[in-house]
């Protein structure tokens, strides 16, 4: 057995590498196609790879999602209020060049695809 004896040629290496290589890539690729979801009950500070953020507010609860830096354009967010109780969201960040809007309507959900430096409301 090769490896018993620790030898391994340049051949044997270089295919091991390919291998790395292949599985990376369909790793890589895999994850492209998760939906990346956060959940916040409190103030939140949104990940950068969040899509779908789902927020619900305790009753009577004022909640402050802050958005993430909108510098990678085609980049896609949902916000999902998950309730009907009287708490406001505040969503921090620019949003169609206005600062800051709020969410106080039932389930109500915000689409948004950054352009590069700020997002885009698209529902």
């Amino acid at each position: 057995m090769k490896l018993a004896d620790g030898s391994v040629t340049n051949t044997e290496l270089q295919y091991i590498g390919t291998l790395t290589s292949n599985v990376q890539n369909q790793i890589t690729e895999i994850a492209k196609q998760l939906l990346v979801v956060q959940f916040c009950t409190a103030d939140t500070i949104i990940d950068a790879q969040t899509q779908l953020a789902i927020i619900t507010p305790a009753a009577g609860t004022a909640v402050t999602i802050t958005l993430p830096a909108a510098n990678l354009a085609g980049a896609q967010l949902k916000l999902k209020r998950n309730n009907s109780t009287t708490g406001t969201i505040t969503i921090i960040g620019t949003i169609d060049g206005s600062a800051n809007r709020t969410m106080n309507t039932a389930y109500q959900t915000l689409s948004l695809v950054a352009d590069g430096t700020q997002w885009l409301l698209i529902n």
